[in-house]
């Protein structure tokens, strides 16, 4: 995730040449500003696709080998790569004001 408000400056400005994003700042449906801002979406130098950046087969497949290998790691009693609630393990908690 970048910061989006710097992003659409940096574009708009022409500091940064062209952008393609895939994922959002704001996708929550509870937000008030769902999505880039209309400025962004009006950028020339911006391309939006709606969370494609997967959908190629090699990519789905590495994630299913990943989601494989987070199982594996969890029945082993080790840490899974992927956690969303590091506190579980003794770590620091993560910090998503999205999630709570």
């Amino acid at each position: 995730m970048v910061d989006e408000a710097a992003l659409e400056q940096a574009l708009a400005e022409g500091r940064i040449r062209g952008a393609g994003l895939d994922a959002y700042e704001n996708e929550i449906p509870e937000a008030k500003i769902p999505g880039p801002s209309k400025r962004m979406k009006s950028l020339p130098n911006v391309v939006f696709t709606p969370h494609i950046g997967t959908a190629a087969r090699e990519t789905r497949e590495e994630m299913a080998l990943r989601t494989v290998e987070n199982i594996e790691r969890f029945l082993d009693g080790k840490r899974p790569l992927d956690v969303l609630n590091p506190e579980v393990y003794g770590e620091a908690a993560r910090h998503d004001e999205r999630i709570g």
